[in-house]
């Protein structure tokens, strides 16, 4: 599996593309690294009340799980005061790898479910989670903190086990400018591939762009993110069976590997 020759955009921010980056470098790639998005705390008074509040209950101890998605949940809850001490209050589940290790790193706890690499994602989190029993769980709430652009799958899915959750957005995602020489690298197919990690990313992306050349080579990272991609009239070459950037890329790899025999 090689991706020699290739220049691969990575939409992360420096700090969370340091795995992605290194693996595109260890299968002879050059990354590229520029995220169109940044995220915010809520500035709407009712959400960052709810947020605020929610930091509050972590730390009295009113939640028996707190499910958290992203770094950037992380971030957002330790912006809004949560602090290591208040974290040891709860127990925590994070959706993969580079979230637990947000968590371990920001506050210091492990997360007890992780969902393994092959199952990612939203749905792996809840194929995993406990169902609910009084025998054995101090109370049924659950806390939620999530994207402005979060589904129901996890809300839903820990209902249906018995839960209550308690949602509260933790961060808004809006679009970021991308250096004007990474853009006119996209739109002359220097950059010969894009990783897709989320819809708004994709979006973001192509506004500023303008366009993408036929020739671009589109991965993305689940069926949602491809879903987008299709709506604003991109090809997709080839879609990552989970939830993670490491599969993604050798998902690309293996689709130009293929191309190119």
């Amino acid at each position: 599996m090689s991706l020699t020759g290739w220049k691969v955009l990575v939409p992360k921010p420096p700090e969370q593309a340091i795995a992605m980056a290194d693996h595109l470098t260890s299968l002879g790639a050059t990354p590229v690294v520029s995220t169109p998005l940044r995220t915010v705390l809520p500035t709407n008074r009712t959400e960052r009340d709810s947020l605020e509040r929610a930091v509050r209950e972590i730390a009295r101890g009113v939640y028996s799980w707190v499910v958290v998605t992203s770094a950037n949940t992380v971030r957002s809850l330790v912006e809004v005061g949560l602090t290591p001490t208040a974290a040891q209050a709860t127990t925590w589940a994070c959706v993969g790898s580079a979230t637990a290790s947000a968590l371990t790193r920001e506050l210091g706890v492990a997360a007890a479910i992780t969902p393994p690499a092959n199952n990612r994602g939203a749905q792996g989190l809840v194929e995993m989670f406990p169902r609910y029993l009084a025998t054995t769980h101090r109370n049924r709430r659950v806390l939620f903190p999530h994207s402005d652009l979060s589904n129901e799958v996890i809300p839903t899915g820990l209902t249906d086990l018995g839960w209550e959750v308690t949602t509260a957005v933790a961060y808004h995602t809006v679009p970021a400018p991308v250096d004007q020489e990474i853009l006119k690298a996209i739109t002359t197919g220097e950059i010969g591939a894009l990783l897709v990690t989320s819809g708004s990313g994709i979006r973001s992306l192509l506004d500023q762009a303008g366009s993408i050349p036929p020739s671009t080579v589109i991965a993305c990272i689940g069926t949602r993110s491809a879903a987008e991609c299709e709506k604003l009239g991109l090809r997709v070459d080839c879609v990552a069976p989970v939830s993670n950037g490491i599969v993604l890329i050798d998902t690309l790899a293996d689709f130009i590997q293929q191309t190119e025999t």
